[in-house]
C-alpha cells in the first residue's frame, strides 16, 4: 500500500478521482447538492471533495460529538507519525471539554480521560523506573507553538522530556528515548 512507505501521503494528495472508477472499485460514493440555507455532514475519516458550478460564499465549520474524541485520539497519532504537526491539542480539547461539562460527560469521553491517563502513567512509570530526574515542582505553562516534540511535532501538553545536550528542545514521551546519546537518567520529565 502507498501509505505503508509514506504515511504522509494522505496530506500531500490534491488528485480528483472519477466516481466510476471509485465505484468499479466498490467503494461507496454518494453525490450531494448543496443549496442555499442546507448544511452538509461529513463524519471522520471520510474523502470528500467538492466544487462550485457558480458563484459562491461558502462556511465550514469542525463539530464534534463526544464520541469524536477517540477518532480525535486516532487521528492525532497518525500526524504524530507522519512527523505532521496537528491543529490543536487534543489532550488539552479533551480536559477543556470535561472541564466545560463540569465533569458531566458521557461514557465515551470518560473511556478517553481513561486511555489518556493510563498512556501518560505508563510512560511516567516507565522512566521512572529507569532514574529519569522529574522536574514536578510546578506545572509549566502550555502554549502551542512551544510545547510541541522536535522529533514529530506532537503537542505535549501534560508532560515532556527534555536533555540539557538540545538547550530548549522538547520530546513527546514516545521520542525521549534515541533523541540523543546521553543516558536516561540524565534527562528530565517535565509535567
Amino acid at each position: 500500500c502507498l501509505f505503508d512507505s509514506e504515511p504522509d501521503l494522505i496530506h500531500k494528495l490534491c488528485t480528483t478521482i472519477d466516481p466510476s472508477m471509485l465505484l468499479a472499485g466498490d467503494v461507496p460514493v454518494r453525490k450531494v447538492v448543496q443549496r442555499e440555507g442546507t448544511f452538509v455532514v461529513t463524519y471522520p475519516r471520510g474523502y470528500h471533495s467538492g466544487f462550485n458550478t457558480g458563484f459562491n460564499v461558502a462556511e465550514a465549520v469542525n463539530v464534534g460529538y463526544d464520541e469524536w474524541f477517540s477518532y480525535g485520539r486516532r487521528c492525532a497519532r497518525m500526524y504524530r507519525i507522519a512527523g505532521r504537526p496537528s491543529v490543536f491539542c487534543h489532550d488539552k480539547l479533551l480536559l477543556d471539554y470535561v472541564n466545560h461539562k463540569k465533569g458531566r460527560v458521557s461514557n465515551s469521553v470518560l473511556e478517553e480521560l481513561r486511555f489518556m491517563i493510563n498512556y501518560q502513567r505508563r510512560w511516567d512509570y516507565d522512566f521512572r523506573m529507569k532514574r529519569m530526574r522529574l522536574n514536578a515542582q510546578r506545572l509549566f505553562e502550555y502554549d502551542d507553538e512551544k510545547h510541541q516534540c522536535l522529533i514529530c511535532q506532537n503537542h505535549c501538553f501534560l508532560a515532556y522530556t527534555s536533555c540539557s545536550c538540545i538547550p530548549g528542545a522538547k520530546f513527546c514521551m514516545e521520542h525521549t528515548v534515541g533523541q540523543c546519546t546521553c543516558p536516561l537518567e540524565w534527562k528530565t520529565l517535565h509535567h
